[in-house]
């Protein structure tokens, strides 16, 4: 359900056929249910103990250091340090692994940046250059990171399959920390909640309290983190099959955030909802993309299932032991 009345800005929101509306008209694009709950919500005021967002944790100068982006270096060297204690058990290097994890990082921002500017393309040249972290999407993250791994793997001829599991697992722990930052950035926020929900939070340019879709997401892929690791520990589990849980578990937390999140286009640009339908169909494309690795992570179980296991590395020649004798 979602509503909001009373929504301070925008002044106006976007129509389905491209057209603008005012606000007023924007909220008559609702369902008839869904304006009785804007009308009976509208008669409460925000709670004086609301909790808000932090979008900018402080400023050097006049540049600001954005929460989201100190939350996603947090984000990402939690990650590393879990796949750095991994990667011994794997027969891969931690150094070795940390040289990658930095290249993937840089893969992961542009796959982000690049796909956000392709969904959402900024009115003037500053906006493709920013340095703030603004304006980056999930999905453009994984295929970037995603592309850098697979490249590496190959050029260091390291197992993929040893390589994906060091991964996996991490890749839950970066997500639910990410999703704290988007909280705390007042994005991918959920449906607006009654006045009375003790969880819900406060938006900027927003009278009413969203719930906290974010935390949701952060939860379930926390969940699904431990449920990997006790996986891992009562089951024998063949190469490769901890990763395609994880990614499995990480598109099913997706796609049950959405449900917090998806709302029209109206709806989305008055602030009502931060994640829009499919055009008329009652879900959204991160739905889509998320089944799509739901699927993808089966498939990959399935395969790694069947696959023989490799060979153990043999162990290097004591460099000490006196060459075998040669015989006639």
């Amino acid at each position: 359900m979602t509503c909001g009345s009373h929504i301070l800005t925008p002044r106006w929101v976007q129509g389905t056929e491209g057209s603008r509306y005012p606000l007023k008209e924007g909220r008559e694009l609702m369902r008839p249910s869904e304006r009785a709950e804007c009308r009976r919500i509208a008669m409460g005021r925000l709670p004086p103990f609301a909790p808000g967002m932090y979008p900018i944790l402080f400023r050097i100068g006049s540049f600001p250091i954005h929460t989201y982006g100190v939350l996603m270096i947090v984000a990402f060297l939690a990650a590393l340090w879990i796949a750095r204690k991994r990667a011994p058990r794997f027969g891969i290097s931690p150094n070795k692994l940390s040289d990658m994890a930095f290249l993937a990082l840089i893969g992961g921002v542009l796959g982000a940046r690049i796909l956000y500017l392709m969904q959402d393309p900024p009115k003037d040249w500053h906006g493709y250059l920013t340095l703030q972290f603004a304006g980056l999407t999930s999905f453009g993250g994984y295929i970037g990171g995603a592309l850098v791994v697979l490249w590496w793997a190959r050029k260091s001829k390291t197992p993929l399959r040893s390589l994906l599991d060091v991964l996996g697992p991490p890749l839950l722990v970066g997500q639910a920390i990410g999703r704290v930052g988007c909280l705390l950035n007042g994005c991918c926020y959920g449906h607006v909640c009654d006045v009375h929900f003790f969880l819900g939070v406060h938006i900027p340019d927003n009278n009413f309290l969203h719930y906290p879709a974010q935390l949701y997401d952060t939860i379930l892929t926390m969940t699904a983190f431990g449920a990997v690791l006790l996986t891992e520990k009562r089951r024998h589990l063949r190469l490769g099959q901890a990763f395609a849980l994880s990614l499995s578990l990480l598109g099913l937390g997706r796609v049950i955030d959405e449900f917090w999140r998806a709302g029209t286009d109206a709806q989305v640009n008055a602030g009502y909802a931060s994640s829009t339908y499919w055009g008329n169909l009652p879900f959204t494309q991160a739905q889509v993309a998320a089944a799509g690795m739901i699927l993808l992570g089966i498939v990959l179980y399935i395969v790694y299932a069947r696959r023989p296991e490799p060979a153990p590395p043999a162990e290097p020649q004591n460099a000490l032991e006196p060459p075998e004798a040669i015989t006639a």
